[in-house]
C-alpha cells in the first residue's frame, strides 16, 4: 500500500534506510512505476498521512429500503510510522435509516492523532425522499396527411381581368 514503510538499501554501498513513498509517477497504459519519490523514516518518528476507510458488512437501513451515502472515504492521521494501518475499517452493519459515522468515531490505533475535523460525515444511512414514478411517454400515432406536391417550372399566377 501507499502507507507502507520500506527498507531502501542503497546500491554499491552497505546503507539502509526506512522510507516510504511520497509520490508515485504511472505510466497511464502499462500502469507500471515511471518514478517514485521517497520520505526518510525513523523509527518513532510521527508522520502524516492519508489513510482509505472500508466499509464493512451491510447496513440494515439499506437492506430495509434506504440508501448508503457514502461522502468520505480516506481521512488524515498522524502516527508513528510502523504502526500505520492499511486502512480503516467501518461496521456499518448495525446502521439504520438516518444513522451516521462521524471521523472522531473512527477506530484509529491507539496513539493516532485524527487531523481531520472530527465532525466531518464519513457515511450516512438515508432514506430517499419519495418514491419515483417512472411514466411511460404517450406516443400518438400521427394522422394521415398528404404532403404538399410542389411543382418544379416557373409559377403563373392567375390574373383577374
Amino acid at each position: 500500500g501507499r502507507n507502507t514503510v520500506f527498507l531502501l538499501r542503497m546500491k554499491g554501498t552497505k546503507q539502509e534506510r526506512h522510507a516510504m513513498v511520497r509520490d508515485a509517477q504511472i505510466h497511464p497504459v502499462t500502469r507500471q512505476f515511471i518514478h517514485l519519490d521517497f520520505i526518510r523514516v525513523i523509527k518513532g518518528q510521527r508522520v502524516k498521512v492519508e489513510i482509505p476507510i472500508v466499509l464493512v458488512g451491510e447496513s440494515a437501513g439499506v437492506k430495509g429500503g434506504g440508501f448508503l451515502d457514502w461522502s468520505c472515504r480516506s481521512v488524515h492521521v498522524e502516527c508513528a510510522a510502523e504502526e500505520i494501518p492499511q486502512s480503516i475499517e467501518v461496521d456499518i452493519s448495525a446502521l439504520e435509516v438516518g444513522d451516521h459515522v462521524t471521523a472522531a468515531a473512527l477506530p484509529l490505533p491507539a496513539a493516532a492523532k485524527l487531523l481531520d475535523e472530527g465532525h466531518k460525515l464519513i457515511v450516512a444511512i438515508e432514506a430517499h425522499s419519495g418514491t419515483i414514478e417512472i411514466v411511460a411517454p404517450v406516443v400518438e400515432a400521427p394522422a394521415e396527411v398528404e404532403p404538399e406536391v410542389i411543382k418544379r417550372g416557373k409559377v403563373v399566377e392567375e390574373e383577374e381581368a
